[in-house]
């Protein structure tokens, strides 16, 4: 029924513009929505753990800040799958991945009723191996049931399901934690995961059969070479060492600033619910951009261009972030959340798409995992070493650390696109190419050009964004104390251990050092 359903639709199509060349779009409507729902839901479920985390740690009777261990553990069970994709995605096929990652997950979500730190720590790392399931499967999905042409506008819009994801968490947190508790919250997120899984047994068989399924193969499974594999993969395609160097300086940003915002504008003076309302303005402009860069490089006919373009804004909004300052006026903080919005967490989906393009078909589920092993690591130590830099010389030392990642790989974008020949067009080992018109020399011209002045131009807006913004800053500051950052408070700690009061002064201080340095990695 599933299939007969799915010829109706495609023979009703009607062709819309991807790049230069037309496709049906109820024809890419089905991938993308197979590839995008499972997602959003897991994204939620990944979400919902950070959200809940001050009652789930108080029902386990343990401090906050011990929620570090789970969001280590999440992260963990996502590095776990990708290590060993290739022998799980091969086997059951994108769709039976899928369907396994959210059985996975929702076993996870469901051993933290029990209430036992041992079993939520266990549960911690289900979510993130089913979570990780999203990224190979729907990147191969795509790859086999979408046009080329449309790769960054469809890659993009999937990958605006990670935001959504924190949305969603979000809204149902808002809706049920202060009225039934942390327990219906989770119940509500897996009775979601529980109807997009359902939705997923009805989806036609043709998406699991794109490539003959392989045999199940626990050798394969618990090879020690899995360890090493992902670095032979992503050394076999030429250019994705690059590409992933510099994804990894774009995941660092992206993960400072995410795992820190609310922590960091919190520790400033500003309220929580403020500071909580403003990550949601910047998730809801991270959805956004995802789908407008995506739509932008399709029209450009490269990825990696505007990945490059990127790179250096990504950089100035670290180094906004670093100047931000509760005084500013409503209407200036709600315009640094959306220019951080816009250009820390909008990269994702473009850097799946090049990936794709710099691969065979048959690679992309592989070369997708592999490369997110690196994406994700760097995900894991990010928090750590912000938290480091922060406790020992200041947030603004740490955020300015990390805008030297992003900048980064900019250079090394830059490089390997000056080393390609000023082409936009990936060239590999295997053999993929890109499509006609994106050969054209009138385009290659216009995207040479692009290259050249992009970096040079947004790099100059950077500094010059940082410096005024730096000048402002100090000039308003009246203490050393402001001057050189938040400074670790021993005696304060000591003082509010031992029940006495703390001073006004200190409290800042004293907080900070609660500060839960969690390697949750949102994509």
């Amino acid at each position: 029924m599933a299939d007969d359903a799915d010829r109706e639709m495609r023979s009703n199509s009607t062709p819309v513009a991807c790049g230069d060349t037309y496709v049906d779009a109820r024809a890419l409507m089905l991938p993308l929505l197979i590839a995008l729902l499972p997602l959003t839901a897991l994204a939620t479920m990944f979400f919902i753990l950070p959200v809940l985390a001050p009652a789930i740690m108080t029902t386990a009777g343990l401090r906050a800040e011990n929620f570090g261990w789970l969001g280590g553990a999440v992260g963990l069970g996502s590095v776990l799958f990708f290590l060993t994709n290739h022998a799980i995605t091969p086997v059951f096929g994108p769709l039976g991945t899928l369907r396994l990652g959210m059985v996975l997950a929702i076993a996870g979500g469901v051993l933290f009723f029990a209430h036992s730190w041992v079993l939520m720590v266990v549960g911690s790392l289900l979510v993130g191996f089913g979570y990780g399931t999203t990224t190979p499967t729907g990147s191969q999905i795509l790859a086999d049931f979408t046009p080329r042409s449309a790769w960054g506008t469809l890659f993009s819009i999937r990958q605006a399901g990670v935001p959504a994801g924190g949305i969603v968490a979000a809204a149902i947190a808002s809706a049920t934690l202060s009225l039934y508790g942390w327990t219906t919250s989770m119940g509500v997120t897996l009775m979601l995961l529980a109807m997009v899984a359902g939705a997923l047994v009805v989806v036609p068989r043709r998406f699991n059969a794109s490539r003959p399924l392989e045999l199940f193969s626990a050798q394969r499974l618990f090879d020690i070479n899995n360890i090493v594999r992902p670095y032979r993969i992503v050394r076999s395609v030429r250019g994705l060492p690059t590409l992933v160097a510099a994804g990894c300086g774009l995941a660092m940003s992206h993960g400072a600033v995410t795992q820190f915002f609310v922590l960091y504008l919190h520790s400033l003076g500003a309220a929580l619910t403020d500071a909580a309302a403003l990550f949601a303005l910047v998730q809801t402009c991270a959805m956004a951009g995802r789908i407008v860069f995506g739509g932008v490089a399709d029209k450009m006919g490269s990825s990696r261009i505007v990945l490059l373009i990127l790179a250096p804004l990504s950089a100035a909004a670290s180094g906004l972030l670093a100047f931000y300052s509760v005084d500013w006026s409503f209407t200036g903080q709600v315009v640094a959340a959306i220019i951080i919005g816009l250009t820390v967490g909008t990269w994702n989906g473009l850097y799946l798409a090049e990936i794709a393009r710099l691969v065979t078909p048959a690679m992309v589920a592989s070369a997708t995992a592999s490369s997110a092993v690196f994406t994700f690591v760097t995900y894991m130590i990010t928090p750590p070493l912000v938290g480091t830099l922060a406790s020992n010389f200041g947030w603004r030392s740490g955020f300015l650390a990390v805008a030297m990642a992003p900048i980064g790989a900019g250079l090394l974008l830059a490089w390997h696109q000056a080393t390609a020949g000023n082409s936009a067009i990936p060239v590999t080992l295997l053999g993929s190419v890109e499509p006609s018109h994106a050969r054209s020399p009138v385009g290659q011209g216009r995207r040479s050009v692009a290259v050249l002045n992009a970096p040079g131009i947004t790099a100059a807006l950077c500094v010059a964004i940082v410096a005024v913004l730096g000048s402002q800053q100090y000039a308003r500051l009246g203490s050393a104390t402001q001057r050189e950052g938040l400074r670790f408070d021993a005696d304060a700690i000591s003082r509010d251990r031992g029940g006495g009061q703390i001073p006004a002064d200190a409290r800042p201080d004293a907080w900070r050092a609660t500060v839960n340095f969690s390697t949750r990695a949102p994509r």
